[in-house]
């Protein structure tokens, strides 16, 4: 089976599209698919084993729209000889060529909108993606023989606008790091937050609820790591410098090793988001061994099913409230709730099982097995009684 992934960028490693589809594509490759991912230049080298990687030049106007030609030929060339051709994300050129290019040929169209079409996304430059959706973006959607949602609150978002096609329902998987013989007995603790910086995460409910009880957990300090805009970061250590004796630390972006050391060390990690379509840091922190508090805006019930965490409303009163019963929990139990996260990370998240899941959707689409558990239909519309 010969498939092609597209999605606009890979530039940044970040805990996104820019790490998951990658890893997808190197996922699929190794159970003997043929994979190839499209994106655009700047790409770093990277090694998707026997994936095969093919980056293309993009006009730099319109700005910030990614117009490849080069991208939009190779795909319509590909399409004929393709089985699958997959995109990811949505509102960039890139994200328009899928659509087109399958015109007249048997190749099926999957698309992932990789979060796009939350309600809270779909509010930021609301104007302006309605009009990419009546210049082209509608047809990558509509043409879908498939959709991709990597939570259930993504699936129920694409069913309330109106989508009927069949819906994937697969996570995200995890790169498994080597298992721990203990964590970190420093004195010290640490409670985590790593990922972007921008609003919606709820970075700034985070410090004004450690502030509320920091008084009480001396030697416990906030660590606040990973990108964001100049302007926000300022914000932000503007916020916690007002609240004195908070102990809060700031970390620019942090990857590889150094990352997998924050999590190592960390005593619970919290993502305190307004939206989320997946959260990626959470199956890391999971995946490390380390308890998670979760806002109810992220798709992580799991956390309490596997006992592995806590997942609350999003305000600051719930996230003190959780985070001092997380610190006041003896270590040894905090042990007992990482190594469940762990395990549930291993059984259901690793990449091996996301890709043996994504290849069940897709021979299914093309008729060669039933339908797995994956896959789910739009429910029957209501017909009037009689």
């Amino acid at each position: 089976m010969r498939v092609a992934h597209v999605v606009p960028s890979i530039a940044d490693e970040a805990s996104g599209p820019t790490y998951s589809v990658p890893r997808l594509c190197e996922a699929l490759a190794k159970r003997n698919l043929t994979v190839e991912l499209h994106v655009l230049n700047p790409c770093p080298y990277r090694d998707l084993g026997p994936a095969h990687l093919l980056s293309h030049d993009s006009s730099r106007f319109p700005p910030g729209f990614g117009w490849s030609w080069s991208m939009a030929t190779a795909l319509r060339r590909a399409a004929p000889e393709l089985a699958i051709l997959h995109n990811h994300s949505l509102w960039m050129a890139p994200n328009v060529y899928p659509g087109l290019s399958i015109r007249g040929t048997r190749c099926r169209l999957v698309c992932s909108p990789r979060g796009t079409l939350l309600p809270a996304a779909l509010r930021r430059r609301a104007w302006l993606k309605r009009a990419l959706w009546a210049c082209g973006q509608k047809l990558t959607v509509v043409r879908a023989a498939l959709l991709h949602a990597t939570s259930e609150a993504e699936e129920q978002s694409l069913r309330q606008l109106g989508f009927t096609q069949p819906i994937a329902r697969i996570p995200n998987g995890i790169d498994m790091p080597a298992p721990l013989e203990s964590r970190s007995s420093a004195p010290g603790r640490t409670i985590l937050y790593l990922g972007r910086l921008h609003p919606i995460k709820g970075v700034d409910l985070l410090i004004r609820a450690w502030a509320r009880i920091s008084a009480e957990h001396a030697g416990v300090r906030l660590l606040i790591v990973g990108p964001g805009s100049d302007e926000y970061r300022r914000e932000l250590q503007s916020l916690a410098g007002r609240l004195e004796g908070a102990r809060i630390e700031f970390q620019g972006p942090t990857y590889g090793e150094a990352k997998a050391r924050l999590y190592r060390n960390a005593t619970v990690f919290a993502l305190p988001s307004r939206s989320e379509n997946f959260g990626m840091a959470v199956a890391e922190s999971l995946a490390h061994g380390l308890p998670v508090v979760v806002s109810r805006s992220a798709p992580w019930a799991g956390v309490i099913t596997h006992r592995c965490g806590w997942w609350i409303d999003a305000d600051e009163q719930a996230l003190a409230t959780t985070l001092d019963e997380a610190l006041r929990l003896p270590r040894d139990r905090l042990a007992d709730m990482g190594a469940a996260g762990r395990s549930w990370m291993q059984r259901e998240f690793s990449w091996p099982t996301i890709a043996e899941r994504m290849i069940d959707a897709y021979r299914w689409i093309l008729g060669e097995g039933d339908r797995p558990p994956d896959v789910h239909m739009a429910p029957e519309p209501l017909r009037p009684r009689q």
